[in-house]
């Protein structure tokens, strides 16, 4: 015989805030404590972990803009993405950049550049972490376009924990 367990709502234990609710049509939501978060670039940088300085999400603050470095407050697997667009002026190129997992590299992705036209390097990475666990973007060959412009987003960085 089977058993059936009927909740709408799972509390914390301790302090007794809600970590998961369902809803009457079986949609489940977790509490908005999950780590998230997405930041840009808004000036030119030279190569090195890219500093995505201007946060548009951080849930949870585990992303530091003066850094570039993301640090997971739980173990867990991890979604991250990035564009990272070049800034080569003037010759052709290749370049690329890394996901970084705790100082070293994860996964790396390879583009060139053509005269003064310049290109992105794209990424989209799942990531099994341990608390403090650290994440960053580094770019190796030529330098990170950034722009002041809110609805021009053509750095940037993102992730969040899957669970």
């Amino acid at each position: 015989m089977a058993s059936i367990l009927k909740v709408n709502t799972i509390q914390d234990a301790t302090n007794s805030t809600t970590a998961m609710s369902i809803d009457s049509s079986g949609r489940v939501t977790t509490s908005t404590n999950r780590p998230a978060f997405i930041a840009r670039r808004t000036s030119t940088q030279s190569t090195g972990t890219v500093v995505f300085d201007t946060v548009m999400l951080n849930q949870g603050s585990h992303y530091d803009n003066s850094t570039g470095i993301f640090t997971a407050p739980i173990a867990g697997l991890y979604s991250f993405s990035f564009n990272v667009l070049s800034d080569n002026d003037g010759s052709d190129s290749y370049f690329s950049t890394s996901l970084y997992k705790n100082g070293s590299g994860y996964a790396r992705v390879q583009n060139r550049t053509e005269d003064d036209n310049d290109f992105g390097s794209s990424m989209s990475v799942i990531a099994s972490l341990s608390a403090s666990n650290t994440v960053q973007v580094v770019q190796h060959t030529v330098n990170v376009y950034g722009t002041t412009s809110s609805d021009d987003n053509y750095t940037w960085f993102c992730g969040y924990l899957i669970g």
